[in-house]
């Protein structure tokens, strides 16, 4: 390997665990309100991105199943952080 470019991955090599963490970090102790903020940010640039794709139509109709791991992985994760109950509006 050319040692500049052995240089360059010594420079920038990081840990995956540690850039995840890095990421999540500011949502931990994050309230639910705060949480439901940044998704709906996350959600209405999303739709702005898709609003500008010609296959939108096609997009929206596209149907991924889940991973398999996805059913046990929710599991696990309700367990550990369970949803606070849902105040429904009177009706």
């Amino acid at each position: 390997m050319r040692e500049d470019v052995a240089q360059f991955i010594a420079r920038n090599h990081s840990d995956p665990k540690r850039e995840v963490e890095d990421d999540v970090a500011r949502y931990r102790g994050s309230s639910q309100e705060e949480r439901l903020r940044d998704l709906a940010l996350v959600c209405r640039s999303a739709t702005k991105m898709l609003a500008t794709n010609p296959r939108w139509a096609e997009i929206l109709r596209a149907k991924e199943p889940p991973h398999s791991s996805y059913e046990a992985i929710m599991i696990r994760l309700r367990k550990r952080s369970p949803a606070p109950p849902v105040e429904r509006p009177a009706e």
